[in-house]
């Protein structure tokens, strides 16, 4: 009687790297906010903010800082859903700056009522893209909203569905 081989184990195929990048478990930005204009010193609240879409008018985020003379600092991260060109839009009452994937594309440092400001950058779907947005509150009338439009998608809030929290907060 022959001897039969042993039966060789069928090598598992590895799985591919998928193009998508894990979205951390926490919608939302990270903010800190500080009792100046200037970002500096340690903030007197932080917290999650789920999206940047906020009207205080002449009123205070929060009872920990004044109504006016206030700044805030906003991180995390931003996830398309389109890989294509996207515009990015702020709407302010003051000062907003923003940065996606460390480029400067919104830098609107000054004094201004109400006033939309756009910046444009190339993003691929489903990638994680750090995001930073400052703001700075100095009279009057308080107002931030971050928004985005693409090709394939209107323009409109940046929803809390495609904002994550930084790692370790």
């Amino acid at each position: 009687m022959e001897a039969q081989p042993e039966p060789m184990p069928l090598p598992m195929p590895e799985q591919a790297a998928s193009p998508e990048a894990a979205a951390p478990a926490a919608n939302g930005l990270y903010g800190e906010y500080f009792s100046n204009m200037q970002l500096s010193g340690s903030p007197v609240l932080m917290r999650e903010d789920a999206k940047l879409d906020f009207n205080w008018r002449q009123n205070s985020p929060d009872p920990l800082l004044g109504i006016d003379f206030f700044s805030v600092r906003w991180s995390g991260l931003i996830k398309p859903e389109y890989s294509e060109t996207y515009q990015i839009y702020t709407t302010s009452d003051d000062g907003i700056r923003v940065w996606v994937d460390g480029s400067l594309i919104i830098d609107s440092w000054t004094k201004q009522s109400g006033t939309e400001r756009v910046g444009e950058i190339s993003l691929s779907a489903g990638q994680l893209y750090e995001i930073k947005v400052e703001y700075y509150e100095n009279q009057g009338d308080a107002r931030v909203r971050l928004m985005w439009e693409s090709a394939s998608q209107s323009k409109g809030t940046v929803p809390a569905s495609a904002l994550f929290l930084p790692a370790g907060v």
